[in-house]
């Protein structure tokens, strides 16, 4: 709380400081342009969903004409279904799936099927947090470039990856401050703040500040789950052909990792007909601590050489510093029969397998630079990119004063038909230390190529050769770990193209192959082949209701091998097989935009087939993919009642409707299917004060969202949020 109450001293005197000063600015510079050139603060806002172009296969090209399938979730979208996190937003988009990483507070998502393990930050690849979600706060948009995208943007997963853009700093002064509370101690401030420095806007800041609490309503979490983001940035046009950005960001967290609940048959009176423990059970404690600091610090200069060339370079450190104490892993795995899934009959309560005791430090370094260039041939337009770019990733983590591997052992006990989330922990005393350092170095040279043909045909290439040096090793009080390195070189690269059927129908289709390093080794010590991911796909995209809006349909198929398991003759478990083949095919429709000035829509559905192929394990061969539905429906539609003679009310209404998924990759329990309503209303008050109601999960529907796919699912089944209500108030400047 006292962190709260300084942070709302501290942004409202930002806000106060930033306000005046803007203002000044502002006033300086209407005297000395004419009254036409003067800025204007209107306040007024619109809710637009379409983004017209986008640069995530490295050229700025329209979205409606762009050879791939490109979702775009804009800062109106997100601020409309009120998104605390991404995994609010992202189920949302057609063909996207919130994953299952263990319980874990960082973000993981099935895009197309398959897990996607790293996200990018204004392009540059990060190494995924296991303590830390991506701040919205500071997003201006979250792009999903679908697919295998290895040659735009190196180690890349097969289904698709996850590009955040950042807010950047305008030329015209706006200034916004905003609160929200709700139940279960949602709470919510911060402020906003962008503007010119001096007369000419060609040095301006932006200074981003907010505090926040998530709705905690499942047992064994704390009362408080803080987190709290600060991020400044400066932009500066030192020339008329070259720019400078400079950004920082804190944020601090803690939210500690949730296991979720457990699948169990022949169990009603503890979880009912539909076999899966109470939303509310859990196995953790309130004790539990998961703080993280992350630092980021990106600066970016463009400079044009001439009309035609120019160079681009960037740099951005990431710095992660993190505690964590949990008390986990229940042995709920007592309860179960020989089969995995059937109850035995126990009541006795279960003890805890150990404790997480650790110190973590990430540190990220990625450098790019980027030569780009145009020119004609005859009516021909040719664009290209060549580049370097260079990302050195290390995470440490110091696990102390522990027994066993790496965890003191619990003497607790948790009775799980009446569970204590609220003991005092006690010890068996053991008492060893275990160090564990993972490093992803990747070092990568492509080259890309945009060409216009005429007025109605484009077709972009890309190649991309990476070279990856994987490295793990544990440490314990008996000696130094042997270490495990990896290193792959592998060539990425994707063929696609359009062409305009009319001027408001196009025709796309792409072709992309690309490489996921793995890590480990065989029982021969020879490392283990990257995974190999190739996507074809096609589809149509029309500009609809006088091109407001934008409807993508997609056909498509992505197939991944040189899959590694864990090698069945070897007892240690230390070494690996490749082992198969998976493939998933779909088809994707997404309608996004304003149908009318006053009514603003995103739906979309996706219709998936997954099937492992080629295995050498018997019980998972032809089995679909867990977690992954076979249809998914979306729709959120933003009204506002100008027509009804109400222009400062707005209503909002979505819906979520996800098909049953396996549950586990041996497929004998299912996650059922789920409908999910989100509501919300809207007032604007003299265009510069809008309060919001918004309520999620409005018919309190119980669902589950994903399932970590144990073969025994003792937990990583994660309960979607149960009906929430929150009241939020934004002011404009």
């Amino acid at each position: 709380m006292k962190k709260f109450v300084l942070l709302l001293g501290s942004a409202s005197l930002a806000l106060s400081f930033t306000t005046a000063a803007s203002a000044q600015v502002v006033s300086e510079a209407s005297d000395a342009v004419a009254d036409d050139d003067a800025i204007v603060v209107t306040g007024e806002r619109e809710y637009l969903y379409r983004e017209e172009d986008t640069d995530a296969l490295g050229f700025d090209i329209p979205l409606a004409e762009v050879p791939a399938t490109v979702n775009v979730i804009t800062e109106d979208f997100l601020e409309d279904v009120r998104a605390y996190d991404v995994e609010d937003v992202l189920t949302y988009v057609p063909g996207v799936i919130t994953g299952g990483f263990s319980g874990g507070t960082s973000t993981t998502f099935l895009v197309r099927g398959f897990e996607n393990t790293a996200t990018y930050f204004n392009g540059l690849r990060q190494f995924r947090s296991i303590s830390q979600t991506p701040s919205l706060d500071n997003i201006a948009r979250v792009e999903i470039v679908k697919g295998p995208a290895g040659a735009e943007f190196g180690v890349a997963d097969a289904g698709g990856i996850l590009n955040f853009v950042t807010l950047k700093p305008e030329r015209e002064f706006s200034a916004e401050a905003f609160a929200g509370v709700g139940d279960f101690g949602y709470r919510r401030i911060g402020s906003d703040v962008t503007g010119p420095i001096n007369h000419d806007g060609s040095l301006r800041y932006r200074v981003i500040g907010a505090y926040s609490e998530r709705a905690e309503w499942r047992d064994g979490r704390p009362d408080e789950t803080p987190r709290w983001t600060i991020a400044p940035s400066i932009a500066w046009d030192y020339a008329p052909d070259g720019n400078l950005l400079i950004e920082y960001q804190h944020t601090y967290s803690d939210e500690p990792l949730d296991r979720g609940i457990f699948y169990i048959e022949g169990a009603e009176f503890l979880t009912g007909e539909d076999n899966f423990a109470p939303r509310t059970f859990s196995q953790m404690q309130s004790a539990n601590v998961q703080e993280s600091h992350v630092d980021r610090f990106d600066i970016r200069l463009s400079q044009d050489l001439g009309a035609n060339f120019g160079i681009d370079l960037a740099y951005q450190r990431i710095v992660e510093d993190g505690f964590e104490f949990q008390a986990q892993f229940a042995r709920i795995r007592d309860l179960y029969d020989a089969d995995g899934l059937t109850y035995n009959g126990s009541t006795a309560p279960v003890p805890y397998g150990g404790s997480r005791d650790e110190e973590t430090k990430r540190t990220i370094d990625n450098i790019s630079a980027v030569m780009r260039g145009e020119f004609e041939i005859g009516i021909t337009e040719h664009k290209i990119r060549l580049g370097y770019q260079r990302s050195d990733a290390i995470f440490a983590a110091d696990f102390r004063g522990n027994g066993g591997v790496g965890r003191r052992i619990i003497t607790n006990t948790l009775d799980i038909f009446n569970p204590d989330n609220d003991q005092e922990l006690t010890f068996d005393g053991r008492n060893n230390n275990l160090s564990f350092t993972n490093s992803q170095d990747v070092e990568s040279f492509f080259a890309q190529w945009s060409g216009n043909f005429g007025d109605r045909l484009r077709i972009v290439a890309g190649l991309r050769h990476d070279q990856a040096d994987f490295f793990t090793r544990f440490d314990t009080t008996d000696g130094v770990g042997t270490p495990s390195p990896n290193v792959s070189e592998e060539i990425s690269f994707r063929v696609a193209g359009s062409y305009d059927l009319t001027d408001r129908l196009t025709a796309f289709a792409g072709y992309s192959d690309s490489y996921t390093p793995q890590s480990g080794t065989t029982a021969d010590l020879e490392p283990i082949e990257a995974l190999h991911n190739i996507s074809y796909e096609v589809g149509l995209k029309a500009e609809l209701f006088s091109d407001r809006v934008l409807w993508t349909n997609t056909v498509y198929q992505i197939t991944q091998n040189n899959i590694a398991a864990v090698d069945p003759n070897d007892e240690t478990n230390m070494f690996q097989i490749l082992f198969g083949e998976v493939r998933i095919r779909g088809f994707e429709s997404e309608f996004v935009g304003a149908v009318t000035n006053t009514l603003d829509v995103s739906a979309g559905v996706a219709l998936q087939e997954s099937k492992n192929v080629r295995t050498e394990d018997a019980a998972v061969e032809d089995n679909e993919f867990f977690g992954v539905p076979n249809y998914q429906l979306s729709a959120f539609a933003n009204y506002r009642l100008a027509d009804l003679g109400l222009p400062d009310l707005a209503v909002r209404t979505g819906v979520i409707h996800v098909g049953d998924r396996e549950g586990n990759a041996e497929n004998n329990f299912e996650l059922p299917a789920f409908t999910r309503v989100d509501f919300g209303l809207r007032y604007t008050l003299n265009s510069q004060t809008d309060f919001d109601l918004f309520v999620e999960n409005l018919f309190d529907e119980i669902y589950y969202e994903q399932t970590q796919g144990r073969s025994r699912p003792e937990n990583g089944i994660i309960p979607g949020d149960r009906r929430l209500v929150q009241f939020n108030v934004t002011h404009r400047f």
